[in-house]
């Protein structure tokens, strides 16, 4: 198969250092060029609650605060891996792919 696109491959590389430096990619592993072109397919819930600020101006309580997180964060739990990706992608306003970490852009 590589001889039959040798032509069309060596295009795409040439496309590609057009905007990266040669050299940038050479310590990358096939796996980890596959991780940033794709990400992985599950968000790590604990990872996404890390990186997730919350600015209440709402003026309620501390309680109801906490209780409406621990809600927000049981309902995350329960979703599927398109759910969460979608949801980051409400959140970022970027692609649903996410980092090798499990994690996307500072939600």
């Amino acid at each position: 198969m590589i001889t039959c696109q040798e032509k069309a491959l060596k295009n795409m590389k040439l496309g590609l250092f057009d905007v990266l430096p040669s050299g940038s990619l050479d310590s990358l592993t096939a796996e980890d060029l596959r991780l940033l072109l794709n990400g992985v397919g599950d968000i790590n819930v604990q990872t996404l609650i890390s990186y997730t600020s919350f600015n209440d101006e709402s003026g309620e309580t501390n309680d109801r605060l906490v209780t409406f997180k621990r809600w927000l964060w049981a309902t995350v739990e329960k979703m599927t891996p398109l759910e969460k990706q979608d949801l980051v992608y409400f959140w970022t306003g970027q692609c649903s792919r996410v980092d090798a970490l499990g994690s996307s852009s500072h939600a």
